[in-house]
This record gives structure tokens, sequence and C-alpha cells, in this order.
């Protein structure tokens, strides 16, 4: 970096000090509206996919924290607006690819309240708030839903939340998590390919919530994780047609690969509440996939963290991260699950992308490149305990 760039920073005029192959201009990118959203909500509360096939086959992509932090935003700021697509242009294919991809929200949406880029602390608590070209971005990449229980859907407050809410109707996102009325659904209904699945998604943390909701509000609108609650819901999923139930749940100590009790008890209290595959998130890292014994004698698989997906974040721990690809085949005997683990890692810049998750088998003519994304493959691989495609049940 050279002593002007550090100067820049230092006077505040520049914030972004990243590795970079390319010279730093604006990304040329179709900036049309993106692709109409592939599920259609009907009647009976299932969300379908008006030219699906019942082929009794399909393919989920799960991803983790999806953050709203300042570095991202400003990195991504062209003059009063947002253009965020390019994070994203390295896994579109492998998301869009997918039958249904998802992942975890972890930032509010909405214009009245500060960016995260112009005020990221608020009261003394982070506070992450992303514009709706965030969405824009998801909408681009493939993302068909996307859960919000965790520690920042609170972070603009009660009356700001709904604003999110209302921005995902609007961006035509399936979504749960935290919801606008004690009547709304607490799960994703999705029929992908004749297979019926559950989203439901719960956290064990809220910022903030105790000075914005009324007791009322907390109990009704943020699904905080009980196992009662939990059964419930895995019941009502159930009697209402699903196959397969996905869960995902924000938990755990941040910054460690190593899961703690709280996760292991939740995690057999899910099993044995009739989750099919657990999908942590929260720690900002990744970690282990473990399986389960539940009660009634199945083995359900369990990702303890997905890790950052999307981050600015300069800890190293924090940009090793990947696409967990889950292949569904229905039969008489019930669903059978396929795992397959895309490591990726995300780069403050690659190419015109400023901070983009990047598999690490993409081919590179860069050795730094190639070396970096080989040591990443090895370290992502090494701490999630998927090596190759794995049946689990």
């Amino acid at each position: 970096m050279s002593k002007l760039h550090k100067l820049k920073i230092a006077l505040g005029l520049c914030n972004r000090d990243y590795d970079t192959h390319a010279p730093y201009e604006y990304p040329e990118f179709d900036r049309t509206p993106e692709d109409a959203p592939r599920y259609t909500p009907n009647d009976d509360g299932w969300w379908r996919r008006p030219d699906a096939e019942g082929t009794n086959e399909a393919v989920l992509c799960c991803v983790g924290d999806l953050m709203g932090e300042p570095k991202l935003q400003s990195a991504n700021k062209y003059g009063d607006s947002f253009f965020m697509h390019p994070c994203f242009r390295f896994v579109r294919d492998i998301l869009r690819g997918s039958d249904f991809a998802v992942g975890n929200l972890e930032t509010t949406v909405t214009d009245r309240s500060p960016y995260a880029c112009e005020a990221h602390i608020i009261e003394e608590k982070y506070h992450c708030n992303s514009p709706e070209a965030y969405l824009d971005a998801l909408r681009y990449a493939g993302f068909d839903a996307l859960v919000n229980a965790n520690n920042h859907n609170c972070d603009s407050r009660a009356a700001r939340l709904i604003d999110t809410l209302k921005a995902l109707d609007r961006h035509g996102f399936m979504h749960t998590g935290t919801f606008a009325s004690p009547n709304d659904k607490r799960a994703v209904f999705a029929e992908v390919n004749g297979i019926r699945l559950a989203v439901i998604s719960y956290s064990t943390y809220f910022n903030r919530n105790d000075g914005c909701f009324t007791p009322f509000g907390r109990k009704t609108l943020l699904n905080r994780y009980s196992a009662d609650k939990a059964s419930n819901d895995i019941d009502y999923a159930r009697k209402k047609g699903a196959e397969f139930v996905l869960v995902y749940i924000h938990w755990g100590t941040e910054y460690t690969h190593e899961p703690n009790g709280s996760q292991r008890r939740m995690a057999k209290e899910l099993a044995d509440c009739g989750a099919d595959y657990i999908v942590g998130s929260h720690t900002h890292c990744l970690q282990a996939r473990e399986f389960v014994e539940s009660v009634d004698g199945r083995t359900v698989p369990v990702v303890f963290s997905m890790g950052n997906f999307l981050t600015s974040e300069t800890k190293e721990i924090s940009r090793h991260t990947g696409i967990l690809q889950l292949t569904l085949r229905k039969s008489d005997s019930g669903i059978d699950v396929t795992e397959r683990f895309i490591p990726c890692y995300v780069y403050r810049q690659y190419d015109t992308a400023r901070y983009a998750p990047v598999p690490t088998t993409r081919e590179t003519s860069y050795k730094s490149d190639r070396e970096l994304l080989a040591k990443a493959d090895k370290y992502a691989r090494d701490v999630m305990c998927i090596k190759e495609p794995v049946t689990v049940n």
C-alpha cells in the first residue's frame, strides 16, 4: 500500500484497504432488474415454481451469515447509490443452479434508519442496517429464501423490523424467523420438484429487544428458541405435509470452531423434535458437521455453523466459508440426503468484486490465489469434516 493511500485512510478520505489484482473501477454489470422470483405463493400456503417438474429430486443450497457491515457497504457505494451485485458473481452459478437457495440475513433493511456505513454504533451497540440494494443483489445471486432469526434483526428497533419484512415481500423472498403479526406462518413452506420442504428459523440471541419490544412483541414477533416451541412448530409443519424439515438456528460462541455445550444440547432437542437437518449460524466462522441420534432412532446431521458467507470482517477465521449443497431424493422409504460442501474464501477484492465469496475450485492465473484457495479448501474441509459427497440418510 502506498504512503498516499495510507494517508487518505488516516484522513477518512478512503476506507478501502484491499489486496487488488485489478484497477479500482466501477464494475461493468447489467444494471437492469434481475430475474423474477422463481417461486410464487399459493392459496394453500405453499410456495411453488410454476415451471417445476415433479422429479422427486431437489438440490438445496444453504449458506451462512449475510452480514450488513459498514466496510461492505462503503466498498460498494457509488455516489449516492449502492451496487452489490458483484459480491456474488463467483457463486451465482452455483446458487442459481440449485432448486432452492437459502441464507441467513443478518441485517435490517430500511431507509428510515442510518445504514451501517453511516452509523455502525448506536447507543453503544452494533447497528447493522442495509439499503434495499442488498436485496437486489441477493435476488441476482439466486437466493429464494432468507431466514432472519438472529441477534441483529432488532438493530433498528421494532418499526424498522417491520420495514424489513415489507422489503423482503416486495422483492419476492420467502422468509421466516421474525414476523409482523401473530398470524404469520412460523415457517417457509416450499414444494421443490415434488418434495415438500419446511424451513424454520430460531435464534438464541436478540440485540436491543428488551428496549424496543413489549413482552407481547418479544413473544410474538421474534422466534426465540425453546424446545417446546420447536416441537410445536415441527409438528405443525408435519401436519401441513412437510416431508423434510430444515432448521436454521442462531447460536454458539463467536470466533471458535468448537461447538459449545448449549449448541449440542439444543441440537439433540431439535433432533428429538423431528428436525431432519440442522444448520447453525452466528459464530462468524465455520464449525463442524456432526450427527445426532434422535429419540426415535434417526441420525440427524447438524452443521454447527456455516460461518460468514458475505462479510467485510478482517479476522482470517471469518473469511473461510462455503456452500452446503443438499441433494434430496424421495422414494417410498422416505427422503435420502446427499451432502456436498463447496468451500469458499471471502476476498476483500477479487477482480472487480469488492468483498466476495470465491469457491476454492475457481481457476486463476495468479499463483498467490491458487495457493491461497488451496489452503482455504483444506482448512474448510478439515473444519467441516465433509471431504466428499456423502449420503447421510
